[in-house]
């Protein structure tokens, strides 16, 4: 539904949407693939431990934006966005605890 819904509106902001589709198929199928692949691997997390551990867990990801921003993005205030993370990954610890 989210897929079908997102065409919807890329088509009507989009001119062309289908050239550039079918320019890049290879970039695309892998965006949805790897999209599925969240979803499963989330619904299968969330059946096999509680929704609590689960999403505290998936937050770890935060860490990982912060790195890449700063890698990638050349992105400033590092420290900062790093401390708030930090506080978060902390709330895992003591979840987990």
């Amino acid at each position: 539904m989210l897929s079908i819904l997102l065409f919807i509106i890329v088509r009507f902001k989009t001119k062309n949407v289908y050239s550039k589709i079918s320019s890049q198929p290879l970039l695309f199928l892998l965006i949805g693939l790897s999209t599925a692949v969240m979803m499963v691997t989330h619904l299968m997390a969330i059946s096999l431990v509680e929704v609590s551990y689960m999403v505290s867990v998936k937050r770890l990801s935060v860490l990982f934006g912060v790195v890449f921003g700063a890698l990638f993005f050349v992105e400033t205030n590092i420290k900062e966005r790093f401390l708030g993370a930090s506080v978060m990954v902390l709330g895992i610890i003591l979840i987990s605890i």
